[in-house]
């Protein structure tokens, strides 16, 4: 029988156990270090700069933190942190084509209106934008919201 020490409330226990508990939760934003054996109790270390744990585990690893990637149209909306993953969001000019978690993991560009289409709706950063075509007797360049009257 082995004695596991462990604090509860800022107070020692000691606790008689037949085996070690290996599988000792960590707290959010740490690991384990050391599983305990039967001389010593399970240690914990923090997450270094880059990982993360979202909740108590058992891990001997945290996980690695998102990267948001600009060439996949991805910005930082959240920093990652010991007891969070970065949240990413579309860069300014594109909207979210898959989410998952709360977080944008692909974004592409707005769709651009051709001459002769006028903008529709403006393109968010969860819709792309909407174009339509501009009735006889009226233009636009492709940047407008209202197509113009052709001048007479």
């Amino acid at each position: 029988t082995t004695k596991m020490i462990y604090i509860l409330n800022n107070v020692w226990h000691k606790q008689n156990l037949s085996a070690c508990v290996s599988s000792y939760v960590m707290l959010l934003g740490s690991h384990v270090r050391k599983h305990c054996t039967e001389d010593s109790g399970t240690s914990c270390a923090p997450c270094p700069a880059s990982t993360f744990t979202v909740e108590q585990n058992g891990l001997t690893e945290c996980m690695k933190c998102t990267v948001c990637d600009p060439g996949q149209g991805l910005r930082v909306k959240t920093p990652c942190t010991q007891s969070s993953d970065t949240v990413c969001e579309p860069l300014d000019g594109h909207y979210c084509t898959d989410e998952q978690n709360n977080c944008c993991v692909q974004a592409v560009e707005h769709k651009k209106c051709r001459p002769g289409q006028y903008i529709k709706h403006k393109g968010t950063s969860s819709k792309d934008t909407e174009c339509d075509e501009c009735e006889d007797g009226t233009y636009s360049d492709g940047s407008f919201q209202t197509c113009k009257p052709h001048s007479k």
